[in-house]
């Protein structure tokens, strides 16, 4: 065995290096495709397209570079690891990702399969394939791959501005409703684009200046590249379809703070894709007065805040040691290199500004592979050879061996190993997308039984996503009580056609009609599946609230008809208030349930709570004043009302019906003080006014009671977040009815 650091012969960092050609490694042509697809490939397979087909791409990038790393191994006899300025930092970015996705959770697929495992194979490409690339330097090549996809970029940027982009084309194929503005782009939002541009246009300027070579081509790249950074850099302001919500330094840097006070969490983040959960968890209240309140982030500030939020320290500070090695190599690198060093540094300068992205942290991996191998010839090399497969004797005894040690064929085995399982799971987790998107197509469509059975098998292909676990139990519950009110309408038929639909019971009630057996079972089966469903989405991922408000939906949904599911909702609302504590809308849904169930003091309570964390929540204000009218504190609930006509536009039937309550209460008033004027001439006042007691709420006033809506659970999960024509009132369903109406029983 031996361990060996080989440092080159020096060289001028102005020795002209050979002439650029095709790499004679596989390598080194996987790495120039995946810096042209990267960007730009879409495949239809799954609801989140964009983010599905960058994704899988980047396993697939990785698998491939970690299997052809090990068969090296194997094919050389030793380990070759190039060793320089960006060793320590890509370890430390490479290991602190692995370690996040792996132990922040008992399910590390969930990150692996996400942000995890870009941010994993991103570090490990840059690494293994800058130390396994042969052939040709790549520096040209990489460039001209940068800017035909960048030119791509910005053509369907340019048509998507005309109305005539890509978003076409795939809702016909999806047989979904994409935007038809720069809100849609191939990368995923237009501030991805953005940086693009940005970074090709630093690598154009770089190869323009050292070799005063201005080609056709290259000529009518670097035009279309300026016109797309242009057109990307108007589209990401204030108004524009491609504007982003962000969250504010200032907010983004308590939520990091906050985050890393706890030493394990410092260390490994809470895991790559739980970022939301921390952001819900630590959310500043003031950020419930911006246009923004309602909106959970997957991303927090800037990519150093974000790292260090969702993997922690170790990562966060990799990422920031890979640009400050850059910054110290820029007088070093050789002139064939250079355009990939500036397009480094633009891309990891931008990511001080913005958060991180899959296609710019793929990009990077990959780039600097092509950085590694451009500069290999004045780095130093790590070698670890010695090289033995271990044999056995007659008696299963492992012989031992001078020649060397079967260390490396052991390690070059798991490499094999986790790169054939990564395959696996990730073959495994296309084709669950896959069935996911037909599910839903199906829904639409209205085969409800297909959409099921799809669903049913895209939940076992990857049991590990917890929002389709919770859409699943939302699912289930919807159906459980479909299918009991059908059945009670069928037999109520049946009855009335048999002549038994006038017959009573002994009080004289009309009799309760029989449901068969068959539906009865039917609907216990489907009430067990949406509660171990539910629950299985909050044991996926405990954090999110969102899974915890499915748990309270489908236990609402069974008030009345299973013993204890009222207070089964209400301890999942309270869960969801701790993994929430800032979120006035799970308080708002709390006191609605609480309302439901006669206990208006408590209700009164949160909607308090919920008028404290945002005062210009209207809907907030009026159940509390709803509350307060029930409980009798007239004085105050004036107040209140007041308050809500105030942030109500008086030519909304809203503004009107909340004057007519306000009006009641008024009456009220003057009624009680009349009465208390008359009882104190005649020496015996009842009582005062504004002082609580329970009792019916005003005449009139429970037609005008705040509305209690059915919750899926699920959110939205892409980047871009629509915030033009957001209600007053948030929920999950698409067609709510925002106005101030009286409460429903959400359980039916």
């Amino acid at each position: 065995m031996q361990l060996s650091l080989r440092r080159p012969k020096a060289q001028s960092a102005d020795a002209r290096p050979p002439a650029a050609t095709l790499p004679s490694s596989t390598v080194g042509k996987i790495v120039l495709a995946g810096i042209f697809l990267l960007p730009i490939l879409l495949l239809p397979l799954a609801e989140q397209f964009v983010l599905f087909s960058k994704t899988y791409l980047m396993l697939l990038l990785g698998t491939v570079v970690l299997t052809a790393f090990a068969l090296s191994i194997f094919r050389k006899r030793s380990l070759r690891l190039t060793f320089g300025p960006l060793a320590v930092p890509l370890l430390l970015f490479t290991g602190g990702s692995l370690a996040a996705s792996v132990l922040t959770t008992n399910f590390p697929l969930i990150n692996f399969l996400g942000m995890g495992g870009v941010f994993f194979f991103s570090g490990l490409i840059a690494w293994f394939g800058g130390s396994m690339i042969e052939g040709g330097r790549l520096a040209r090549h990489a460039l001209v791959a940068a800017t035909a996809s960048a030119v791509v970029v910005a053509l369907a940027g340019i048509l998507q501005f005309v109305g005539f982009g890509l978003s076409g084309l795939f809702s016909q194929i999806m047989g979904v409703t994409l935007s038809n503005t720069l809100a849609f782009s191939v990368t995923g939002a237009a501030s991805i684009d953005l940086q693009l541009m940005v970074t090709v246009l630093a690598g154009l300027v770089a190869y323009f200046q050292l070799y005063r070579r201005f080609k056709p081509l290259a000529i009518v790249g670097l035009v279309t590249v300026i016109v797309g950074a242009a057109l990307f850099a108007w589209a990401i302001t204030p108004g524009q379809p491609g504007a982003e919500p962000r969250v504010p330094l200032a907010s983004a840097w308590s939520i990091a703070i906050d985050t890393i006070k706890f030493p394990r969490q410092a260390i490994l983040g809470v895991g790559p894709e739980n970022v939301t959960s921390a952001y819900n968890l630590f959310k500043p209240r003031i950020l419930n007065l911006t246009d923004t309140w309602n909106v959970s982030f997957r991303k927090v500030g800037n990519t150093p805040f974000t790292l260090s939020i969702g993997s922690g320290l170790v990562t966060a500070v990799g990422w920031l040691g890979i640009l400050y090695a850059l910054a110290r190599q820029t007088g070093k690198v050789s002139n064939e290199t250079k355009p990939i060093h500036y397009m480094l540094l633009a891309s990891f300068g931008l990511g001080l500004v913005f958060p991180p992205s899959l296609v710019i942290a793929g990009w990077q991996g990959l780039l600097l592979a092509i950085w590694i191998a451009g500069e290999r010839h004045r780095l130093p090399m790590f070698e670890f050879s010695g090289f033995a497969l271990p044999t056995f004797n007659r008696n299963f005894q492992l012989n031992p061996t001078k020649q060397g040690t079967w260390v490396l064929p052991v390690l070059a085995l798991l490499m094999l190993i986790g790169a054939a399982y990564t395959a696996f799971v990730s073959a495994r987790g296309v084709a669950a997308e896959y069935l996911l998107l037909r599910s839903t197509q199906q829904g639409q469509a209205g085969q409800v039984a297909d959409a099921y059975t799809l669903l049913q098998r895209s939940i076992q292909l990857n049991p590990f996503r917890d929002d389709v676990r919770a859409r699943y139990a939302q699912i289930n519950i919807n159906l459980a009580r479909a299918t009991i009110q059908q059945a009670a309408q069928q037999a109520q038929a049946e009855a009335a056609a048999g002549g038994e639909g006038t017959q009573a019971d002994a009080d004289g009630q009309p009799a309760q009609v029989q449901i068969s057996d068959r539906a009865q079972q039917q609907f216990r089966q489907l009430v067990q599946q949406a509660i171990r469903e539910s629950q299985a989405a909050v044991t996926l991922n405990p954090a999110n609230t969102q899974n915890w408000r499915t748990v309270a939906n489908v236990f609402t949904a069974l008030i009345g008809t299973a013993d204890g599911a009222d207070q089964q909702a209400v301890n999942a609302y309270l869960q969801a208030i701790r993994t929430s504590p800032q979120d006035p809308i799970v308080r708002l849904r709390l006191g609605n349930l609480l309302f439901q169930l006669q206990q208006v003091a408590d209700a009164t309570g949160f909607y308090r709570q919920a008028v404290e964390l945002k005062p210009d929540l209207a809907v907030a204000r009026y159940n509390f004043a709803n509350g307060l009218t029930q409980l009798q504190n007239l004085t105050a609930a004036r107040a209140q009302y007041i308050a809500v006509l105030d942030l109500l536009d008086p030519s909304t039937d809203d503004y009107t019906r909340a004057r007519d309550e306000l009006d009641a209460v008024e009456a009220q008033l003057a009624q009680l003080q009349a009465q208390q004027a008359a009882a104190a001439e005649a020496g015996g006042a009842t009582g005062q006014p504004g002082q609580p007691q329970l009792g019916q709420p005003a005449e009139g006033s429970d037609a005008l009671l705040p509305q209690v809506v059915d919750d899926t659970g699920i959110e939205p999960d892409d980047q871009q977040v629509d915030l033009e024509g957001v209600p007053p009132v948030v929920d999950d369903t698409a067609d709510e009815d925002e106005s101030l109406q009286a409460p429903v029983d959400e359980g039916g």
